[in-house]
């Protein structure tokens, strides 16, 4: 996640602008999957920002995509070149194309989208996104737990923004430590909780819950762990909570004990950690924070809301 500093907040200031002249921020999405499909409809459904380009492995899921958006058909094109590119610029068209190359002739785009959770397509991606003076978004924890603090540092030394996503695990978190430690709190432990870890699952064992569209070697490392540990890396990296002890705790728990049972098990405080629970906080994939407030007023306050007796709270999201 980034600091805004004074640039930062004129982009954005100037995005607004934009918004209120009826010119929406034009946006690369490079990947259409699962995710990167579900992206490219919410952002025709927003208004205010435009899948203007998705370039795609596969570019039928692509047009699918905008098409379930409600992009007729005509107003797509597919394009394999720099030429076809511009050609479909001057008519206006949303555009398709599975050559990620492509990319380094964009123009008039404001900033890329990168879904590929892939980690060569993603650092060719921002290289190229930087380039040409693009911002670069992520939501690619494999790329991001590996090099992002390497593509963060290119990015403001060119001015520009990379950053993870809201809406998946980091940045819900550090949504949220965010707005706890601008209430003052301290934070304790930072992670995600987890229904299991079977660190032997293979593909063939998680089949009976691969939906359809989901990639089975993606849902299996939900499963065993590695999805889990670089998102907390990526965490970590953002945000300078550090583990405990390798391989975190992990305690079995639930939301009424969760803060004791860290407690009970942590060295250090300041720290990222996850928990497991199938009875207690197996909550389809939650987040939560533990931080520390002290002082008779501020605690009495909390007590009457509820949140506890303290000086430790949790901050939970489903």
């Amino acid at each position: 996640m980034i600091t805004l500093n004074s640039k930062h907040r004129a982009l954005f200031e100037n995005a607004v602008e934009r918004r209120q002249m009826d010119r929406p921020v034009e946006v690369a999405v490079i990947g259409a999957g699962w995710f990167g499909g579900g992206l490219i409809m919410e952002l025709v459904r927003r208004g205010d920002m435009i899948p203007r380009v998705v370039i795609s492995r596969r570019g039928s899921r692509a047009v699918n995509a905008l098409l379930l958006a409600g992009i007729p058909k005509s107003k797509i094109s597919m394009v394999d070149s720099a030429k076809t590119y511009k050609r479909a610029c001057l008519q206006g068209h949303y555009i398709v194309s599975e050559d990620l190359e492509l990319i380094h002739d964009l123009e008039d785009i404001d900033c890329v989208f990168e879904a590929t959770g892939d980690t060569l397509a993603g650092a060719q991606s921002f290289m190229a996104a930087i380039k040409n003076g693009m911002h670069f978004i992520t939501i690619s924890s494999e790329m991001d737990s590996t090099i992002g603090c390497i593509l963060n540092h290119l990015a403001l030394k060119k001015g520009l923004i990379f950053s993870n996503s809201d809406g998946d695990q980091p940045g819900c978190l550090a949504r949220i430590i965010n707005e706890v430690k601008g209430m003052g709190f301290d934070i304790t432990v930072a992670g995600n909780c987890k229904g299991f870890i079977d660190q032997h699952k293979m593909p063939r064992d998680i089949m009976p819950w691969v939906l359809k569209g989901h990639n089975p070697r993606m849902v299996t490392s939900f499963a065993d762990g590695t999805k889990q540990g670089m998102e907390l890396a990526v965490l970590a990296d953002a945000t300078g909570l550090l583990p405990d002890v390798r391989g975190m705790h992990g305690p079995t728990t639930t939301k009424e004990t969760i803060i004791d049972d860290f407690r009970n098990c942590i060295k250090k405080e300041g720290i990222v950690d996850y928990c497991l629970g199938i009875n207690g906080v197996n909550q389809g994939g939650g987040v939560f924070v533990i931080a520390k407030r002290e002082g008779k007023t501020v605690t009495d306050d909390l007590r009457y809301l509820k949140k506890g007796d303290g000086p430790y709270y949790l901050f939970f999201r489903d």
